[in-house]
């Protein structure tokens, strides 16, 4: 498969909350958006407020397998969630991954390899918080910026992880397997040179 007829085969959807993927047919949040699903409309969306159960979701359709691949971070786990919905609206499979600091993963990439975690900077902070911030994530320099590469039906303990420099990935665009390599087209930034406390 080239990289024009992979990346026709893939479609971005917006955020999905946890609740969803625990089978919810509708969850108030701070953003709500539709998606049609084993032949469902299910209405998704996001709540990051500390206190609540509630996660964020990020999530691409894979249309070669008929898979609902998402990424899952919520302020409190030590993880973040590897979840894979099968073509028939069910959770097939999820993988815990392990991460410090609680970071913000806004993003991720699927080839047909791989699942690419960006494990970047930008983490929970509890001073945020307090501060009344909605969205309490804020840029970490403590936080090493690191991709990882989790082979499509592995474990948590094959992840490979490649530190790179501080950065913010908005979004991932493409995103393919060449001779050996993974590719992915990435919408950035660079480390800020300051940043708001």
């Amino acid at each position: 498969m080239n990289r024009r007829e992979f990346v026709a085969g893939m479609a971005v959807a917006p955020l999905a909350a946890r609740s969803w993927l625990e089978g919810a047919a509708q969850q108030s949040g701070e953003k709500t958006s539709a998606a049609a699903e084993a032949g469902r409309l299910l209405f998704v969306g996001t709540q990051t407020t500390p206190g609540t159960s509630k996660g964020i979701y990020t999530y691409f359709w894979d249309h070669a397998t008929g898979e609902l691949h998402a990424i899952a971070y919520f302020w409190a786990w030590d993880h973040v969630q590897h979840v894979i919905i099968g073509a028939g609206g069910a959770v097939s499979r999820t993988t815990d991954i392990p991460v410090a600091d609680g970071p913000m993963m806004h993003d991720f990439a699927l080839t047909p390899g791989y699942v690419v975690l960006l494990d970047l900077p930008v983490t929970f902070s509890l001073d945020a918080v307090s501060a009344g911030m909605k969205l309490p994530y804020t840029w970490n320099p403590a936080h090493q910026a690191r991709v990882g590469l989790l082979p499509r039906g592995g474990t948590a303990a094959g992840v490979r992880w490649f530190e790179v420099d501080p950065c913010w990935v908005f979004h991932t665009l493409n995103a393919y397997d060449d001779d050996g390599r993974v590719v992915v087209d990435l919408s950035g930034m660079r480390a800020p040179t300051t940043c708001p406390k």
